[in-house]
């Protein structure tokens, strides 16, 4: 979507940064869970995902189900916001750049 408006464009890269982070979560956490059950535990990840429906829906009693889905969470979010932070960073350069390259041909259009 293109827009003028600097409050809206300024409005749709906040929601696409909060979409990009939330995505990143979600895959870096089922990477980590699946991860833990298949590798760490040697149970089959099916029976994992099975206990993180549980977990998720709040039928859960199993505390290593309960403190894998709290510690799987907190990885991704924490890989998340890394990741994002490091691609904000990188899209703010990429954007001064740009206006650099605005103000130069402005300039010396005036010229």
């Amino acid at each position: 979507m293109r827009t003028h408006d600097p409050f809206l464009r300024h409005l749709l890269a906040a929601v696409d940064r909060c979409v990009v982070r939330t995505v990143l979560a979600i895959v870096i956490t089922v990477l980590a869970w699946t991860a833990a059950w298949e590798r760490g535990l040697g149970i089959p990840a099916l029976d994992g995902w099975q206990l993180l429906t549980g977990a998720l829906l709040g039928r859960a009693r199993d505390r290593t189900a309960l403190t894998m889905l709290v510690l799987c969470a907190g990885l991704g979010i924490t890989c998340a916001t890394l990741v994002s932070g490091w691609m904000l960073r990188r899209w703010q350069r990429r954007a001064a750049l740009d206006v650099l390259r605005l103000r130069g041909s402005r300039w010396e259009s005036e010229q």
